[in-house]
Formats: C-alpha cells, structure tokens, sequence
C-alpha cells in the first residue's frame, strides 16, 4: 500500500473494471491505476491541466485493452472454425489478417502488454495458439500444464482425454 498524488487525465472502463490514466506525482509520469484498488481516495483543492500534448489514444495505442509495455510483434492462427467470429471484427489497430489455404486463419500484430492478449488466447481454447513470439506460447503452454496439474489433482487421477467433446 502506498500513498500517491495524481494528476487523473482519463478514466476507462476495461471488462467492468474501471481504470483512471493519470500523473503520478511520486514516479513523475503517467500511469495507469486500478480504481478498484484504491483505498481512502481523498479529492484535493489543488488543480492541474491536462497537458496539451497528452493523448490517451497514442498513450494506449499498442495496447490491448489497458495494459501497456514495449510493443512486439505477436502471431496468432485461429482454425476454420473460429475464424469467421476472428474475421468479423476489428480486433487492434495493427491487426493484418492473412487466410491460410486449410482455411484457419493467421492474425498478425504489435502490442504491447501480453498478459490481455496471452488471457484473450486461453479464452478461446483450442482454437487460437500463439505462433510468435516464442515466450508467449511458453507461457500459454505453462498455464495449462498447471491447470491440468489442478484438475488431475482435484480428480485423484490422471484425466483421461476424451476422443469427442460435446458442447453443452
């Protein structure tokens, strides 16, 4: 827990939480804070301006949703059966979308912040993977070992892979 200062310049709402971008006065620069984790919020006398340079758009501009970092360049393949719901949006301002001949689909782009989009992969199963950047997959991979790790454990047994899924 510490005590900050800020300058609040924006306020986003990302997956029903909200976030304020802002000046922190005590890392002298503009940060990004999870209102939700904020504790005894005290509104000053004190004012400021915004400055005139300041964009939220290009302050977020190689982010996912809200986390930022040094962009990279990132390739996803979805197969056939996801890639019309993939097609059918925009889903960042760099995306290149490339069809495969087997009818999956590449999606290729540069972002910064892989944790959104490393969760957004996971939530689409098995039918995106992360072709590139080599320690992103790593990650992804890593997840899952420790969650089958947590089924196989809240099982008492190894699970067994079925041949056929069922959605339901």
């Amino acid at each position: 827990v510490t005590n900050r200062k800020i300058d609040p310049y924006h306020l986003r709402l990302v997956d029903g939480a909200w976030y304020c971008i802002g000046y922190c006065h005590e890392r002298q620069e503009v940060r990004t804070f999870a209102l939700d984790r904020m504790m005894n919020l005290k509104i000053t006398d004190d004012s400021f301006e915004t400055p005139a340079g300041f964009s939220v758009e290009e302050y977020l501009e190689s982010s996912w949703a809200i986390e930022r970092g040094e962009p990279r360049r990132v390739v996803i393949e979805f197969d056939h059966s996801e890639a019309p719901y993939i097609r059918g949006k925009r889903w960042h301002k760099s995306q290149v979308l490339d069809e495969l001949p087997n009818g999956n689909l590449r999606m290729t782009l540069n972002i910064g912040g892989l944790g959104e989009v490393m969760r957004w992969v996971m939530s689409l199963g098995s039918h995106a993977w992360v072709v590139q950047p080599d320690d992103l997959r790593a990650r992804i991979v890593m997840e899952l070992e420790a969650a089958l790790e947590k089924y196989e454990a809240a099982a008492g047994e190894e699970i067994r892979r079925p041949t056929q899924l069922a959605l339901f």
